[in-house]
């Protein structure tokens, strides 16, 4: 009995103290992110809390996250003397509660509904006004027996038709534009309103439910981390080129955007070109076997045994890569280069719209070595190059590059850093400081017929000034046809100092100029070939 007596006595306690570690209501708690790292897809978000917890186990409910959480990324961070027993993401399905407008929205829709009242109003004096001009139409003067209709009867009538419908008409006119004003009034109110209210939209209430224990009773700090999809930033840059001999201004910058449901206030932004969707799967490298390929051959029963097809041998050797351990890579954007993490000194706000953000990340000066270059036979205009040895050191990211030279917007440029060459080579637009001409010297140009062939030769002229305050070095480039046939024949004659490239016909010339200074150079060819096929 006294056995009896102690095991329902210990059931009670312990029944007492889950109780008592269970019974406190729930903490809520909320916070704006503080911290995001932004990948080039993805977003890692961190929000920093302090609450207050009793001793023993606490229920807390982080409220208002967004829905693009990755609930397996979910991590909560808390000091010594507190231990995280579980969490978990939900979703509030009682988040019903009616949105309260500030009172500027609540007197625009007002001033709406007076809108409205006035259309209605115009638009049943239109229906009035249509409704008297039919019956004024159709009415029609009749004479009885006692009394015909006269001249002056007939006067009269037609004066009151003329100046009642006049007096409809001018009426309806004006109703009509007051309505397109109205109207008009109407649908720029209903916009602005929706735009006010965008902010005061009803985002899905998710929540992370957490349970903390606590030796003891105190204010802890407590650290949320999630990564969320529907974000990320490409980059880009201005190149600024302020004289040849000066060097590059480039300054790094990104366009970021999110979506994740809610806004960033004020966060430490970092951007960085990490890919945390990648694969972090450790690869197996398998053994390769190589085998001798075995033919199958296949007989057929209507035909004899000599008969037989053999499939096609592709390849002696094949490789066996099954179990191949190669990772796959994930993702919308992989950054092959390096890993790097940009931290901009301010603080930054990002709408949850999916628009785009111009953040300047970092600046350096390059030092570059410019050249022009033109092919005049597909345009006459000078490029501007600056060459940049040794670019690795820059760390550059592909992208869109604005150009600027000496404060003048001259296009846009493409770096490409998977060029795979140790210089790197910026195109800065177009110079109108050259002025290039190509003419057909026609005195040297002509066409002779022999017995099955004919032989055409051309002669072009090509002639640089250079109208700019200093010397200037460019590469000019033109090319003569190749051959393909056996039957055709071509020559080049005169190249005035060219280098030439036999195999693709290309002709370029390494010229320097002085300023006010004009150079030219010719190049004759001649293509012989039968008749009727140039």
């Amino acid at each position: 009995m006294k056995r009896s007596i102690f095991s329902i006595s210990l059931i009670f306690t312990t029944i007492l103290f889950v109780s008592h570690s269970f019974s406190q209501d729930e903490i809520h708690l909320f916070q704006s992110p503080d911290k995001v790292t932004v990948f080039q897809s993805g977003a890692m978000i961190t929000h920093n809390y302090k609450v207050k917890l009793n001793e023993g186990s606490n229920i807390l409910q982080l409220d208002s996250l967004p829905q693009a959480i990755d609930g397996k990324s979910i991590r909560i961070s808390m000091p010594i003397k507190t231990t995280v027993l579980s969490n978990d993401f939900k979703y509030n399905a009682n988040n019903n509660k009616p949105i309260e407008y500030p009172k500027s929205i609540l007197k625009l829709e007002d001033s709406l509904r007076n809108y409205e009242n006035q259309i209605n109003e115009i638009n049943g004096l239109i229906v009035i006004l249509n409704e008297e001009q039919k019956i004024i139409q159709n009415f029609k003067l009749e004479g009885g027996k006692e009394k015909a209709i006269t001249v002056e009867d007939l006067t009269k009538f037609a004066q009151f038709y003329e100046l009642k419908l006049t007096e409809i008409k001018k009426s309806l006119l004006k109703y009509h534009l007051q309505l397109t004003d109205l109207t008009k009034l109407k649908n720029d109110l209903i916009k602005k309103i929706a735009e006010m209210k965008e902010p005061y939209r009803k985002n899905p209430f998710y929540y992370i439910e957490t349970i903390v224990n606590a030796e003891e009773a105190g204010i802890y700090n407590l650290e949320l981390t999630y990564f969320a999809n529907n974000a990320g930033w490409t980059p880009y840059y201005d190149l600024r080129a302020n004289g040849l001999d000066k060097p590059i201004d480039i300054i790094y910058k990104a366009n970021a955007w999110q979506k994740t449901g809610y806004d960033w206030k004020d966060v430490e932004l970092t951007l960085s070109t990490r890919n945390p969707n990648m694969n972090n799967v450790l690869p197996i490298l398998s053994p390769w076997y190589l085998r001798i390929y075995q033919p199958q051959v296949t007989y057929y029963e209507q035909d004899s045994p000599l008969s037989l097809r053999e499939d096609k041998v592709s390849s002696v050797l094949t490789k066996d890569l099954r179990g191949s351990g190669d990772a796959n890579v994930i993702g919308t954007v992989d950054n092959k280069y390096f890993s790097e993490e940009y931290k901009p000194s301010a603080k930054y706000s990002l709408k949850s719209d999916g628009l785009k953000k111009s953040i300047t990340l970092n600046h350096e000066e390059m030092e570059a070595t410019f050249e022009y270059y033109t092919a005049p036979e597909l345009d006459l205009d000078a490029f501007l190059t600056a060459k940049v040895a040794n670019w690795g050191q820059y760390r550059l990211l592909p992208g869109e590059a604005n150009v600027y030279f000496e404060d003048s917007y001259v296009g846009k440029s493409y770096i490409d850093p998977a060029s795979g060459t140790d210089t790197l080579q910026l195109s800065l637009g177009r110079d109108k400081g050259l002025v290039i001409k190509r003419e057909m010297q026609k005195d040297m140009t002509e066409t002779k017929f022999l017995s099955n062939n004919v032989q055409k030769t051309f002669a072009w002229k090509i002639s640089i000034i250079n109208l700019k305050k200093n010397n200037i070095k460019i590469t000019m480039q033109e090319r003569i046809p190749v051959s393909t046939h056996e039957d055709i024949e071509v020559k080049l004659l005169e190249k005035s100092g060219a280098d030439f490239d036999k195999e693709t016909g290309y002709l370029k010339w390494y010229l320097e100029l002085e300023p006010n200074k004009n150079i030219e150079k010719t190049f004759i060819y001649k293509v012989d070939a039968p008749k009727g096929t140039i």
